[in-house]
């Protein structure tokens, strides 16, 4: 489903990405890229970033805090 271009991140077996040091705080500087193999519609456990410094882009749109992108087609 996801492959890890680059960065610190994981995904594990059922499709779950998890950032570096989950569930502890990630370190500064981290960055993460993904590709996918096929549509794929994303469904959002738990997300928190430091608002305003922090972000998931999907699709060109950059989500910040604690709202994700939660029924997002990719």
């Amino acid at each position: 489903m996801f492959t890890l271009e680059s960065g610190p991140c994981t995904v594990t077996a059922d499709g779950c990405i998890r950032s570096p040091n989950y569930p502890s705080n990630y370190d500064n500087n981290q960055n993460c890229v993904f590709s996918l193999q096929q549509t794929v519609l994303l469904s959002v456990t738990a997300f928190r970033t430091e608002q305003i410094y922090d972000f998931m882009t999907v699709n060109g749109t950059a989500y910040s805090g604690t709202v994700g992108p939660e029924g997002q087609e990719v």
